[in-house]
């Protein structure tokens, strides 16, 4: 049984994805307000976390949204 075109490109991304370390200046009007969806530390005012994704630029959008959110 082949899976759906929808449930195949999910398949197809899990697979696909790395670890990607994304490091940026913490903005200062940053709050922890909730749950950290990634592996993070902060040292001197840089964030640095871990973050699964297709490539460089998607971990880099994730961690804007989520710093800038």
């Amino acid at each position: 049984m082949r899976p759906t075109n929808a449930a195949g490109k999910i398949l197809n991304r899990v697979m696909n994805l790395k670890t990607y370390v994304v490091e940026v200046q913490l903005p200062e009007e940053f709050e922890f307000n909730g749950v950290v969806p990634y592996d993070l530390t902060i040292k001197d005012g840089v964030v640095k976390m871990e973050i699964p994704a297709l490539d460089q630029q998607e971990a880099e959008r994730k961690a804007n949204q989520f710093l800038n959110a």
